[in-house]
């Protein structure tokens, strides 16, 4: 049907719901709708929440965008179907696949549009809205099922349906297919095309199958026929629910566009269909138009090289065209920004009062030149014309139309620049004229870089001896806290102050933020510097420091500037030698002034005297100190050779003649000492130097010298070599070790007995000058020593005892005394005295008092042995001796008192060789000891005991692997061993095999053997302190005497060793036993 204005489809308002998160894009879609006429009302959404709230008052058509915040179009139009609202639903996004829009119709959809292609949104509502009302109309007409079979049996049903009002009201053209797609029925409009097109000879295709017929199109027809009778099959089918399609159609009479829509439509309990064809040809034809002339002035505005933009009364840019390109941009990243979100700081206020100016003015052109960032972020230089036409109801936008003039004012500020930087210059050479120090010069050349250079910052700096330091020492434009880190700066490695410091000629660096240090990018973030060079300050040819100079803009030195700013480096660099050798000079002339001055007042403190000869007179002439060294009157300052003869000392006079005859050939300059008598017959001590100068020729001009009197000197050094080798004397005549080191650690002094105690123990020879530490045979005692030494050099007295084993044992005590000239400790003095043989003694007497101490205890113990043990058996036979007596007892009673006493006499016996086995035990103490291996030890043991091993199943483990071996007294450790072992079979846990472990080891030089078993245990919180006591025994059900630990701890403690046992009731028992090596 012709495309009408949706006002006049409907007289009521049209309702309409928009789906959009972008502002920008909202209002792009409200003012195409306004230029369409439109009468309307639109609510914006764009979350969830809000469009399920809008749908409790349905609107009469739904616009959505694809992509929102927290939901899509899809969720969006399944909401709808979900509250069974029917409501037209057209997708409004960017560029889509065909995939994509197939699957939208799918699932019900109505359109769908592409939101550059916006202008065809009006049309795409009113198409909606009337598919939907007549969609409606034919709904409520047919509210009762039809079956097929009623059709087909019926015709004057089917005629009703076809000839219904308001299915012949329609304009469109209208047939109803049954379920196999055969038409049951048609319009008054179909008829109508068909008799217009002489199509009616088909019965306007009544009875035919409308798929067949769609699929036998002929010619351009068949790919549209196909694609239309699989539209109808999957609607029939059931697997979409709407099917739409445009096409051309050609009459003989006109060309012609129509919409195909299929629908699906319930006849009877079988699937139909309603095909509808409407007539867009005059909206086809005006949207065909409208894209050709839209086509065309898009290529036009695409592209034309200048920068085009619609702005919003907001400022946000609602187009832009690809020109925008040469910013680095693609249009779709500007869209929804304000248009000033690249300007350059500089120009943002310009720029909005430009804009304000637009509001005020509809349709007055405004030219304007402005600086934009670049996407990469340099700046460009845009001229352009910006317009008013909000008013306009086609734009309703600020048109803005822009060209790049970068090279232009790039060329114009490069002219400036150079102007400026010869003003530069000129400045700059004024300034060194005027100037006559440094510090005022470089004062002026930064403020000059500022005020003439028009520079952001500059500043000079200054090499120190620290390395990578550099301080500053003048500047202009840095901000304070610039100015606390350039006081001290520390400068990168490789960085441009240390490349220009190493011999660059500058250093240049045209934009800041891509420097890859990060440190760079701040300081010029923070300063707003883009741009700097950095050149050389150098001073008789060496460079001493560097001339830093900043610039706002990117890439803002090229080779030109370089150049003429390292013009004025090397000016400033002339300057400063031109004040250096003006400094040199003026201290050179008073140097010489002051020499003059100071030379006599030199002499007398040297003691050295001058004198010149006159060649052609033949005398010489003294200084004032010469007179006085000489002891004769200042006045009386002129001698002859001859004169000067009598004054030397007789016994040296042959000496210096003849060293004067060895050189007169050769002329060679004189060195020479000797002895003077003064006229008051004092002796003294002279050095002298002579120096022959000659011309030309090689004949003599004249003849200097100088002489020093050194008596004191020459005395002092004789005293001190005397008493040098009386302390040589001295300290070698000791039998103590005497050495001295300065803080170096260097050996200054050493005695005979220190010399050779070192060879001795360390089999190395001392050298004076060289470290002491390197005699030391190892790391750890090398640092034992080094501490010691520190001590001392840090003013500490102290004294230390060493201990040194090889080659014998040796034990020193070592003194160290610091060292002190003017209060400062310069080495230390150290002293060792052999203490070896009162160690020895102090040992030997340890070692006697715990002989005594354990004599004592063997004397307590064998007292209580026979005070407790003789006591009960010796006052039995006493007891028994007395009944025996007594006449009044029977025969069988004697008898009995006589067995008693013999009882009593055998345990008296036993009691005895106990105690004579424990003196036998001490004597053997002293017997030779030898090599004994522990395996064949215990060998021999388990060989005595095999009966006892097997009857209970004894396991024994060793472990020799640390220690296989140990000298000592055979016979205490075989009885040592054996009493431990039958010890734990005989403590054996019930029912338990005996496990007995035996180990050996080294521990801080000493022997660790350890017995180990799985017996019964003991407890140790009880009877701990009983363990080792003779007779002492805890498992009275057991056999024993309580002998045996006894005797294992006697042993092991005459052999000059100690045991301890570790224990648990039913968790076994540990002995540890050490012994000496």
């Amino acid at each position: 049907m012709p495309l009408k204005k949706l006002s006049d489809l409907y007289h009521k308002k049209i309702k309409i719901l928009l789906v959009e998160d972008s502002p920008a894009d909202a209002e792009i879609i409200g003012r195409e709708l306004k230029k369409s006429g439109l009468n309307f009302t639109i609510s914006v959404v764009h979350t969830k929440a809000d469009y399920i709230n809008e749908l409790k008052e349905p609107p009469d058509i739904i616009l959505c965008d694809h992509s929102l915040p927290d939901f899509n179009s899809i969720e969006a139009l399944e909401i709808v179907q979900e509250k069974n609202l029917k409501i037209p639903f057209i997708l409004i996004t960017g560029a889509i696949s065909e995939d994509f829009s197939i699957q939208i119709i799918k699932k019900g959809g109505t359109d769908y549009i592409i939101k550059d292609r916006i202008t065809r949104l009006p049309s795409a509502i009113a198409n909606a809205l009337e598919k939907y009302r007549i969609q409606k109309e034919l709904s409520d007409y047919i509210e009762v099922e039809i079956s097929k079979e009623k059709i087909e049996n019926d015709r004057d049903v089917l005629s009703k349906l076809e000839m219904g009002a308001i299915i012949d009201s329609s304009p469109n053209h209208i047939a109803l297919l049954d379920s196999d797609g055969t038409i049951i029925a048609v319009n008054k409009a179909w008829k109508e095309f068909a008799e217009q097109n002489k199509l009616e000879d088909f019965n306007y295709g009544l009875g035919k199958n409308y798929i067949h017929i769609s699929q036998n199109a002929l010619g351009s027809d068949k790919k549209i026929g196909e694609k239309a009778a699989e539209g109808i099959k999957n609607i029939l089918g059931g697997s979409i629910d709407k099917f739409s399609l445009d096409y051309p159609c050609n009459t003989p009479k006109e060309k012609l566009w129509f919409r195909l829509i299929v629908s699906p439509l319930k006849i009877g309990n079988s699937n139909g269909a309603m095909v509808m064809h409407q007539n867009v040809s005059e909206m086809k034809f005006a949207e065909l138009e409208l894209t050709r002339t839209e086509k065309k002035y898009q290529t036009l505005v695409e592209n034309a090289g200048d920068i085009i933009a619609l702005l919003s009364a907001e400022g946000i840019i609602e187009y832009v065209s690809p020109s925008i390109k040469i910013l680095g941009y693609e249009p779709k990243e500007l869209i929804g920004k304000n248009f000033t979100f690249s300007t350059h700081p500089d120009d943002e206020v310009k720029k909005g009062d430009i804009f304000d100016e637009l509001l005020k003015a509809p349709d007055k052109e405004i030219s304007s030149i402005h600086r934009i960032q670049h996407k990469d972020g340099s700046y460009k230089w845009l001229e352009g014309i910006k317009i008013n036409k909000l008013h306009d109801e086609n734009i309703r936008a600020i048109v803005a139309n822009f060209r790049d003039i970068t090279e232009r004012k790039e060329a114009e500020l490069k002219l400036a620049n150079a102007y400026r930087l010869y003003y530069f210059i000129s400045h700059i050479n004024q300034a060194i004229i005027h100037n006559q120090n440094e510090q005022d010069l470089f004062d002026a050349v930064c403020e000059i870089a500022i005020n003439q250079g028009k520079l952001k910052m500059a500043w000079i700096g200054l090499t120190e001896n620290e390395k990578g330091i550099i301080k500053m020492r003048a500047q202009c434009g840095a901000s304070q806290n610039t100015r606390e880190i350039l006081a001290r700066y520390k400068y990168s490695p490789g960085g441009p102050i240390d490349r220009v410091l190493k011999g660059a000629d500058y250093s240049v660096i045209n934009d800041i933020k891509k420097e890859y240090k990060s440190a760079w990018k701040n300081f010029g973030r923070e300063e707003q510097f883009n741009s700097a060079i950095t050149l050389p300050i150098k001073k008789s040819g060496q460079v001493i420091g560097i001339y830093s100079l900043y610039y706002p803009e990117v890439n803002y030195f090229d080779e030109a500037e370089i150049n003429l700013l390292t013009e004025a480096a090397g000016d400033i660099s002339f300057a400063l030698d031109v004040m250096e050798k003006k400094r040199l000079h003026e201290i050179a002339e008073k140097k010489v002034a002051d020499s003059e001055k100071t030379l006599k007042v030199a002499q007398a403190i040297a003691h050295v005297g001058s004198w010149e000869i006159d060649v052609a007179k033949g005398i010489s002439i003294w200084s004032e100190e010469c007179c006085r060294i000489y002891g004769v009157s200042p006045k009386n300052n002129v001698h002859t050779f001859e004169t000067w003869k009598t004054f030397i000392h007789p016994d040296d006079l042959e000496f210096v003649l003849k060293t004067f005859d060895e050189v007169e050939p050769t002329l060679t300059n004189i060195s020479l000492s000797f002895r003077i008598v003064r006229p008051d017959r004092t002796e003294r001590y002279l050095f002298s130097q002579l120096q022959y100068t000659l011309n030309e020729e090689g004949a003599i001009t004249s003849v200097t010298g100088v002489v020093h009197d050194i008596t004191e000197r020459y005395i002092a050094e004789q005293e001190k070599e005397f008493t040098k080798n009386n302390l040589a004397a001295l300290i070698n005549s000791t039998t103590n070790l005497m050495w001295s080191v300065d803080t170096n650690f260097k050996l200054i002094t050493s005695n005979y007995t220190n010399d050779e105690a070192v060879k001795k123990i360390f089999g190395k020879d001392l050298k004076l000058g060289e470290s002491i530490l390197k005699v030391f045979p190892n790391e750890r005692m090398m640092k034992r020593y080094k501490k010691h030494y520190e001590r001392a050099f840090s003013g500490e007295r102290f004294t230390e005892v060493e201990f040194f084993e090889s080659p014998e044992k040796v034990w020193l005590e070592i003194s160290f005394y610091p060292m002190l000239d003017a209060g400062k400790v310069i080495g230390t003095a150290c002293f060792a005295q052999d203490i070896t043989q009162r160690i020895l003694a102090e040992e030997e007497k340890e070692k006697l008092t715990k002989d005594i101490f354990q004599r004592n205890k063997n004397l307590e113990q064998f007292a209580y042995i026979i005070s407790h043990n003789l006591r009960a058996p010796v006052a039995n036979i006493l007891g028994f001796a007395e009944e025996l007596s007594d006449e009044t007892y029977g025969e069988e009673d004697k008898k009995i008192f006589l067995e008693e006493m013999l009882s009593g006499v055998k345990r008296l016996d036993r009691v005895i060789k106990d105690l004579n086995e424990i003196l036998h035990l001490n004597k053997e103490a002293d017997s030779q000891k030898e090599e004994i291996f522990l395996s064949q030890l215990v060998h021999s043991i388990k060989t005595s005991i095999v009966n006892l091993l097997a009857k209970d199943q004894v396991e024994i483990k060793t472990n020799f692997h640390d220690l296989k071996k140990i000298n000592t007294l055979k016979s205490y450790l075989y009885s040592i061993f054996q009493n431990l072992i039958v010890n734990s079979i005989k403590y054996k846990k019930p029912g338990v095999t005996p496990e007995i472990t035996i180990t050996s080891g080294i521990r801080d030089g000493k022997a660790i053997l350890t017995f180990s078993d799985n017996g019964t245990g003991i407890d140790l919180d009880r009877k701990g302190d009983q363990v080792f006591g003779l007779y002492k025994r805890f498992h009275p059900d057991i056999e024993g005497k309580g002998m045996g630990l006894f005797m294992v701890k006697s042993q092991v403690e005459n052999l000059g060793g100690s045991i301890k046992v570790h224990s648990k009731i039913n968790e076994g028992t540990t002995f540890e036993i050490e012994l000496p090596l």
